[in-house]
Order: C-alpha cells, then structure tokens, then sequence
C-alpha cells in the first residue's frame, strides 16, 4: 500500500493494554507554548583587567623567507638595470635580477645534466643558485620549496621516461 491511510481506524490485532487505534489528522494531547524572543546580554568577567587572549609565540623565520628586504646597491649591473627599471615604469629593479637568477639557475642545471647525465646533480646546481638568489634578498626564500617540489617531480618523470615505466 503507498497512500497514507486516512479517516480509517485501524485496529489493534494483538491483546495489549494499548488498543493500537491510530487516528489521523487529529492530535489533541500534544501542546506548544512559546515566549517572547529574549535579547542577548553581555556578561563581566570577575577577573577584570587580567584577562588576557591566546598569544601565539613567534618562530623565526629564515632571512628573505619573503623576500621585502632587496637592496640591489651591491650587486652586479646596479646601474644598468635600475635605469631599466624605470624606464619601463618598474617600481624595482628586483624583478630583472629575479630573472638573471632564474636564467643562470636553468643555465647551469642544464650544462650540469649535459655533463654529468644526472638529474639529481643537475637539480642540486639549480636548488644552489637559488639559495645564493635567497642570501642575496633578491628572491623570496619560499621560492626553493616550490623549485624542490618542482625538481622531484621532474627527477620522477625523467626516470619514468628513461626506464619505460
């Protein structure tokens, strides 16, 4: 049956204290009661001025971990890509030195896989040249996690390409 029985009284068929007479539509001993909505009320604390929140504890991070303190006064080609700059309406030079960073880390990576056939060597150049670019506050230091993430993955592919797997 898939209606919903209703207007019919159906029987209790087992002889218990509870006659099993379900009648639909009609609930009279269920009640509600409800008050106004109470609004909410600050309390004050007994310990007054004492109180203090969680403070977390500060870590040191590692020095250009975001990378905000270039000065590119001691570097090479100062002069050159400064100009360069702000010709082309840079607000810095860093973004140049970025990608002189970046092209001598690919460059050497690659004349170091050449030269020795590893990926792991090659990588390893690559991660070095960077962490010179990180000591030198022209890129952020979190930059080489990614590189590293970026590397193990490339050292994976290779080795797949290479044994056929």
């Amino acid at each position: 049956m898939d209606g919903m029985i209703t207007g019919v009284t159906v029987p209790d068929n087992e002889v218990a204290a509870n006659d099993g007479t379900i009648t639909w539509g009609a609930n009279t001993n269920i009640s509600l009661s409800f008050g106004e909505i109470v609004s909410f009320e600050s309390t004050v604390s007994t310990l007054g001025a004492d109180e203090t929140g969680y403070s977390l504890s500060t870590s040191p991070l590692m020095p250009g971990w975001f990378g905000d303190n270039f000065d590119g006064t001691a570097l090479p080609f100062h002069d050159a890509f400064a100009s360069f700059a702000s010709t082309t309406g840079m607000p810095t030079e860093q973004t140049l030195y970025i990608w002189l960073v970046l092209a001598i880390a690919l460059a050497t990576m690659i004349v170091m896989i050449m030269l020795t056939r590893s990926i792991l060597m090659g990588s390893a150049v690559f991660i070095a040249v960077m962490v010179w670019g990180v000591q030198a506050s022209i890129i952020a230091g979190w930059t080489v996690f990614v590189f590293v993430i970026l590397m193990a993955g490339l050292a994976f592919l290779m080795n797949r390409s290479v044994m056929g797997g």
